[in-house]
């Protein structure tokens, strides 16, 4: 009979609590995300105007627990080493939208599958995320971009570790 109450005690603490997560993220914890994040390339979209440019990002699982990451609209970038713009966003307001493909971005887009097919091994991931971050009229030719980025972790969605990546436009 005790043990029946004990249960029972148990059982409403925790739902007087909340919901337990055993997969909770404390942001305390952690300097680096639970997933890797790579910038694959900066590309030209349009060889006459060449102030539209793609970023490719790929996102793939550290373990599958804390896979697939919330997508987030917070993006920093600066061109030609010129001033950095910390508080863009990914909205048409600020020129930028982005795309999601899976492992089918070589039929949903051809133009960039075959910018990466020979630097990025789509069958060792069965979980894999490609992030086309489009950015158009900027302004100038770009030769080469720097952007800081971050996604939201699947398990806290309090923690978001921006990263810096820097490279020339192909």
């Amino acid at each position: 009979m005790w043990k029946v109450k004990l249960i029972l005690i148990s059982l409403f603490l925790i739902s007087a609590c909340g919901t337990y997560n055993p997969n909770f993220v404390d942001p305390a914890t952690y300097t680096k995300p639970l997933y890797n994040l790579e910038l694959l390339g900066i590309y030209s979209r349009d060889t006459t105007d060449k102030d539209d440019v793609t970023a490719l990002f790929a996102v793939t699982p550290i373990d599958t627990v804390h896979f697939r990451p919330s997508i987030s609209m917070k993006i920093g970038y600066s061109i030609n080493d010129g001033v950095f713009k910390e508080d863009s966003r990914i909205s048409p307001e600020y020129n930028c939208n982005m795309i999601i493909f899976g492992n089918n971005i070589s039929e949903r887009n051809p133009f960039l599958y075959d910018k990466i097919k020979y630097k990025f091994g789509l069958i060792a991931y069965k979980d894999v995320m490609f992030l086309a971050v489009n950015f158009w009229d900027l302004g100038e030719e770009v030769n080469k971009m720097k952007i800081k980025y971050g996604l939201w972790e699947k398990n806290n969605n309090r923690l978001r570790i921006e990263q810096e990546f820097s490279a020339n436009v192909e």
